[in-house]
């Protein structure tokens, strides 16, 4: 268990270094995200955990890296990994990909407009999020049943736990 927990760390310090060196084209600068990393008290402690949810948050740089770097059957297989692993990990996941897919399309659609846009967009981050979708859709209907298409049924939403402190005796 320390061995995976020591695994979970180094891995989760190189997806954070290569993301960040692929955005900002600096080495240095990907160092200095670890070490701010490794210094974050919920990262660290969400993302040493042996358990499904740190994973899940040591896959989403390797995710983001690969959407970044072209690597589209990569970021495709780490969002069906996180569908299948840890759905909030799996949220973080694609809302990072909707902010990157708007941000790197505005200056494209302000200036060639929606349709030279939409032929010309990079496809790596709708694949990703196509799988992921359908990866945890596909999850969801073998849990619940088709009977479940609202979520009302899941455990969180049955017993309006969303926004609310759950106490260790609830």
């Amino acid at each position: 268990i320390r061995f995976i927990s020591f695994l979970q760390i180094i891995l989760m310090g190189l997806g954070i270094y290569l993301i960040t060196k692929r955005i900002s084209g600096s080495p240095a600068a990907g160092a200095i995200a670890v070490i701010l990393a490794f210094n974050s008290i919920n990262l660290m402690e969400w993302g040493t955990r042996t358990t499904p949810i740190s994973w899940g948050v040591v896959l989403i740089p390797f995710g983001l890296w690969a959407v970044l770097a072209g690597y589209r059957w990569t970021s495709v297989l780490i969002a069906a990994a996180l569908a299948l692993d840890h759905q909030p990990s799996l949220l973080v996941f694609t809302l990072a990909l909707l902010i990157y897919f708007i941000a790197s399309n505005a200056c494209r659609l302000w200036d060639n407009g929606l349709k030279k846009t939409l032929a010309t967009f990079e496809h790596a981050p709708m694949m990703a999020g196509i799988a992921a979708f359908a990866t945890y859709m596909a999850w969801h209907i073998r849990q619940t049943g088709t009977s479940c298409l609202d979520f009302k049924c899941l455990p969180q939403a049955a017993a309006r736990e969303f926004g609310k402190s759950i106490s260790m005796n609830e």
